[in-house]
């Protein structure tokens, strides 16, 4: 008998076969044995990430001269094909022959990929590529990859349904997405471009919502007004130091001379304590991190993106030093608080940092919790420590994250750090100011996770007592109200997971209770990227600047373009859509119910999308991207009569789709070529375009029956 597991790159592969007795390469796969594991004879293979993709438009319809067809004649929209075809990229076939090979051969298959929902999806795909969906299958469920782990998993295989849930649910994920992109893509892009708005344009059904948050929070900004106002606070000087108290009467004066009244009527030069209250507090340390979390510390501390954090973390996972990192759950195990209280003392030598400071031995529910941990846990280190020649060969940012989660896990065995809360209440004249400052007592988990500076920038009070005297100095303080911040990687992770809804920490847990989010844990890095990445033109989404979000020129367009549609540009209603798609993952709903209800919603957008807008202005956004329209005489359009509008890049129509571009085939259109094209529909002899291969050609220009440019090659 054969079992062949399924990995997803080649290094997990590897890590799998160490933990057989024996194990010997092949081409594309590893053979295994090991009794005391698994009776079968198996054989490991991997795919190289997505083995298997979607089809493009073109290979459903045939008369098509390229997947292109449809930015050209938007009357071919909707695509809809009756079922979703499947291929391997010609640059993976190769391997995937020898990974079908194998599959072929196996009585059973394991999935063992990545334990998310893609890494079910990448082993779905490639055993429906091969023809082998039929066959027995399980699932191999490891949260790290040492031998232990492995070992244990391989002996307690889990069922496959739950995965093939899984996999049913990133499908769905990924066949609206492509829905979406090659259908509201060249939609939007090609009726902007009609309206003389020049730019490259792609939708995303995730990554459009989370641009229009940004966007939204550009508005915000932009339409701020500032207010000034003015609020009393009073210097106090006491015979032991002195402090600052601020009035604890909420009123807000105007203007700074209303203060100056106030502050003449009511307060005198002298002063005395009312009230001195001293409360013992204490807190424990943060909770365990999620790959959220740790991206935003790592954005913040080191300005790393979210992207780049990911891969650190997969590459500190691939390398056996901390735990499965595309988790959102802050809570680990029974289990896991024993395995990391046993490493306390290695762990303490790594850091050179005394283990008897690890003596909170006792689990605490705000990080050891059964049963939040279902699928995962909080990222933690793992078993294995770097040695010195392995430390020795991490980044600087390996480095940085590895220690991060490190000893943000390990203070959970710390002490609580406690400080007394000094409350001083102040009377000067009939106004009364009040003045906190914490002492630390006992600095606990602060030890580790604090350092020298933030220790020593500790703030004292003076020790007063009630009835003492102080001189009073009461005051005017001007403010004024502050415009909200930009968006940096960090918090725009957080707008994703609350669908846009602004809250602190604190409340995220109430709130996520409500509502799904932009995305998922293990995407969001990868959509902020594609907002980040730059099209053939090189224009990107947003850039950026001191480690804060701003948008280019084009989101400024594009984001009007579809404020107007509710289902593109609400995060709320793109969290709707998660939730459905979660609930696929549960076996409580169907993929064809979602991808139905998406298609509507295209077909919706094909109907409305070009007369709403053709009712927006958008003279604004075209000074943005310089698009400088020519004034000149045009003769009517010739496919519906309509006035004609000249820009940098083309002549298009204000009523119809109709459009030629100023540039064809790598070819800059004399203005008379296109004069003759518009008003005979055909030009003379040009020379100089070229092919794909960038080969030279020349040829007459014409107009088409549906009105698109043609080339005539004459004789």
């Amino acid at each position: 008998m054969t079992t062949v597991f399924i990995a997803e790159k080649p290094a997990q592969a590897k890590s799998y076969a160490e933990a057989f007795s024996y194990s010997r390469k092949g081409d594309g796969f590893i053979s295994c044995k090991d009794e005391s594991l698994i009776a079968d004879e198996v054989i490991i293979t991997w795919a190289i990430g997505h083995l298997v993709a979607l089809e493009s438009p073109k290979s459903y319809y045939p008369n098509w001269q390229d997947d292109w067809e449809v930015w050209r004649d938007l009357s071919k929209l909707p695509i809809f094909p009756e079922s979703f075809k499947y291929t391997v990229p010609k640059d993976k076939k190769t391997h995937f022959s020898k990974v079908k090979k194998v599959l072929k051969q196996a009585n059973t298959i394991v999935w063992a990929g990545d334990i998310d929902r893609e890494g079910s999806l990448i082993s779905y795909l490639i055993c429906q590529e091969a023809g082998v969906l039929n066959k027995p299958m399980k699932r191999l469920w490891v949260t790290d990859l040492l031998p232990k782990t492995i070992q244990n998993g391989i002996r307690e295989l889990q069922p496959i349904e739950k995965s093939m849930l899984q996999a049913k649910e990133a499908q769905a994920r990924q066949i609206s997405d492509w829905l979406v992109g090659m259908n509201a893509s060249p939609l939007y892009a090609k009726t902007l471009q009609g309206i003389g708005i020049d730019a490259n344009f792609s939708i995303g059904r995730v990554m459009t919502p989370t641009l229009f948050m940004i966007y939204q929070r550009e508005l915000a900004i932009r339409n701020f007004k500032k207010e000034t106002y003015c609020e009393v606070e009073a210097d106090f000087k006491h015979s032991n130091g002195t402090y600052r108290g601020k009035s604890i009467a909420s009123k807000k004066f105007d203007t700074q001379i209303d203060a100056e009244m106030f502050i003449a009527s009511q307060s005198e030069n002298e002063g005395k304590i009312v009230d001195v209250s001293i409360k013992q507090e204490k807190t424990l340390s943060p909770r365990l991190y999620k790959l959220k979390t740790i991206q935003q510390k790592m954005n913040g501390t080191r300005k790393l993106s979210a992207a780049v954090t990911l891969e650190i973390l997969q590459s500190l996972y691939d390398k056996k030093f901390l735990s499965y990192p595309r988790t959102d759950v802050q809570y680990i195990s029974s289990g896991n608080f024993e395995q990391l209280k046993d490493k306390l003392a290695d762990y303490a030598a790594f850091l050179d940092f005394p283990v008897s400071e690890f003596s909170n031995l006792i689990p605490n529910k705000r990080y050891v919790d059964d049963k939040k941990v279902a699928e995962h846990y909080a990222n933690i280190p793992t078993e294995k420590i770097p040695t010195p020649s392995e430390w020795a060969k991490l980044s600087e940012d390996e480095k940085a994250v590895y220690l991060e989660v490190l000893k943000a896990t390990l203070a959970m065995f710390m002490p609580p750090y406690e400080y007394e809360q000094t409350t001083i209440m102040t009377q000067s004249g009939s106004i009364q100011f009040k003045t906190t400052g914490n002492v630390p007592k006992i600095n606990g988990w602060k030890d580790l996770l604090t350092t020298n500076s933030e220790k020593s920038e500790q703030k004292l009070l003076p020790k007063v007592s009630v009835h003492d005297a102080v001189e009073a100095n009461v005051m005017p303080v001007n403010k004024e109200t502050k415009a909200p911040s930009k968006y940096t990687e960090a918090t725009l992770l957080t707008a994703m997971e609350t669908a846009g809804k602004d809250v602190d920490e604190a409340a995220l847990a109430k709130v996520l209770a409500t509502v799904k989010g932009i995305g998922t844990a293990a995407t969001r890095a990868s959509i902020i990227e594609k907002l980040k990445t730059k099209d053939a033109n090189k224009q990107a989404y947003i850039k950026i600047i001191n480690n804060k979000i701003e948008l280019e020129s084009k989101s400024f367009a594009l984001c009007k373009a579809v404020s107007v549609e509710k289902l593109l540009s609400s995060a709320e209603m793109t969290g709707s859509w998660e939730l459905f798609l979660e609930k696929i993952g549960t076996g409580e709903k169907n993929q064809e119910d979602f991808i139905l209800g998406i298609k509507k919603f295209i077909a919706s957008l094909i109907s409305k999308v070009p007369g709403d807008l053709a009712k927006l202005d958008f003279s604004e956004e075209e000074q943005l991207l310089g698009a400088k329209v020519v004034v000149t005489t045009l003769p009517p359009c010739p496919k519906c009569q309509g006035d004609l509008k000249s820009t940098r890049k083309a002549i298009s129509c204000l009523s119809c789709d109709f459009i030629v571009w100023g540039t064809i085939a790598k070819k800059k259109v004399p203005e008379r070529a296109i004069i003759d094209l518009l008003e005979k529909s055909e030009t003379g002899f040009i020379k100089g375009f070229k092919n794909k291969s960038g080969k030279s050609f020349g040829a007459y220009l014409y107009l088409k029956d549906d009105f698109t440019v043609g080339f005539d090659f004459g004789d």
